[in-house]
């Protein structure tokens, strides 16, 4: 098991029109910032092939600090994403 933590900067490129005067973090860059984490817990050559679950469970908002926790197991890598002690998001990659 491994933890990452980001800080989401209150200027990130994603924020603009995703919503005007209540800003979250796009979906999409969650994932990404999962899939960077799981990527980096991978055996060496190993690499991510797909997203196979994936929950969004309450909004990620400028200025969070948010952890991200992987597990990596044979094939798959499981992956939760936290603000504080509320879970944000959780879900799976495969990999080989």
């Amino acid at each position: 098991m491994a933890e990452t933590r980001i800080l989401v900067s209150t200027d990130h490129p994603s924020l603009p029109g995703h919503f005007p005067g209540e800003p979250l973090v796009p979906g999409v860059v969650l994932l990404d910032w999962a899939w960077q984490a799981c990527r980096a817990e991978l055996p060496s050559g190993a690499r991510l092939l797909g997203l196979l679950t994936a929950k969004f469970l309450s909004p990620v908002r400028p200025g969070d600090q948010l952890r991200i926790v992987v597990s990596a197991g044979p094939g798959q890598s499981d992956f939760s994403l936290w603000v504080g002690e509320t879970p944000a998001a959780q879900g799976r990659f495969s990999h080989g």
